[in-house]
This record gives C-alpha cells, structure tokens and sequence, in this order.
C-alpha cells in the first residue's frame, strides 16, 4: 500500500475551497504517477497482483489524499514487496508458477560430474512432455518450496522502485496489522501548483 495524503488542518490553515481543489487535483495526478509506475514494476505470474491494484480516495476529516494499493488477501503484495520470513507454503501455488515461468523450457537435464553443473542432457534437447514433464516441473516446485521453508523469500520492492524512480520522499510504516509506504507529498506539490506557499 502507498500512502500519499496532505493534512489540510496542519498544513493549509485557512485555505479556501479553490486550494483545497488545487490539492486534491496534484495530488490525484501524484496517485496516478505512482499508479502506472507500480503497475510498470510489478512482477507478473499470473498477473493478478498488477490486475488488482487500484486508487482510492481518502476523505477523513481534515485529511485528503490518495492510496494506491490492492486488496488482495493475506497480505500477498506486501510478502511480494517485502518478502517473507520461513515458512511453509502451499505447494500449488508454487507448481502453477513454475509451470507457467518454464512451461517451454522444461527439458531433460542432467548435473555434469566434474563441475557440478546442471546442462541439457546429452542424448537430446527434446522438450519434455506428459508425466516425465510434470515430474520435472513437480521437481523444480518442490526445490522452490523447500527453500521457502529453510529462508522465507526476497522481497522485490517494486513498490519502492516506483518511488525512487519519481523521486519521491518516503517512510515505511509498519504497525501490528500492515506495512506500507507514507509518501512525503510536500514537494510533489510545490511543483504542481503556484502561488501556495507550503510550510
């Protein structure tokens, strides 16, 4: 989740309606910005986690804003961003993946004695089929998920790419129940609009 608000009462006192307008605008085109730009650095397998992220309005009180984020469950753009401690996955998710990233790469292999290297195996480059290419495939999932298991995953910070790449200002906030990105939205502003002097 990407944070990206303006406090009117703290920071605009005394602004009239066309100010408070002339923020919420600059700062939907600063949602917006960040949008395409997290929508450019996500990772794709399935394309659902580019497919659900989404800006929504923050209207409470004397705070306006945008937050751009997705409601997928459990948390699993953040684990994706962030990564993960250890843990035991399920194992499906993980053979689907692995079908999907190497589907017309799976060939027979063979680990090479002297160096240890896994190459193609000397009696052909045939792509395999049927339940010699699910075995195969079961293989690199269960290599996969075992690693989970013994070291969790990176994290990607493709969130935090879009950031930088803007040239945003940022915190990372964590609380008990999420983690998320606060953007600075100060100098995004003063860019965006002339004539508000913004302490």
């Amino acid at each position: 989740m990407i944070n990206t608000r303006f406090d009117i009462k703290e920071k605009t006192v005394n602004y009239n309606e066309q100010i408070k307008n002339a923020l919420n605008y600059a700062l939907g085109e600063l949602a917006i910005n960040i949008y395409d730009k997290v929508i450019k650095n996500a990772p794709t397998a399935f394309g659902n986690l580019k497919a659900s992220f989404d800006i929504v309005k923050i209207s409470e009180g004397n705070l306006i804003g945008y937050k751009v984020g997705t409601p997928l469950e459990g948390g699993y753009a953040s684990y994706v961003e962030f990564g993960t401690r250890p843990h035991t996955p399920p194992f499906e998710p993980i053979r689907q993946w692995v079908e999907i990233k190497v589907q017309p790469h799976v060939k027979a292999v063979a680990v090479e004695y002297k160096s240890g290297k896994v190459v193609p195996k000397k009696s052909g480059h045939k792509v395999l089929k049927g339940a010699s290419r699910e075995s195969e495939i079961r293989k690199v999932a269960g290599a996969i998920w075992q690693s989970i298991r013994r070291h969790g995953t990176k994290g990607q910070y493709y969130m935090m790419q879009s950031l930088m790449e803007l040239g945003l200002k940022f915190n990372v906030v964590k609380t008990n129940t999420e983690i998320y990105y606060d953007v600075d939205a100060i100098d995004w502003v003063r860019t965006h609009i002339t004539g508000i002097n913004m302490q």
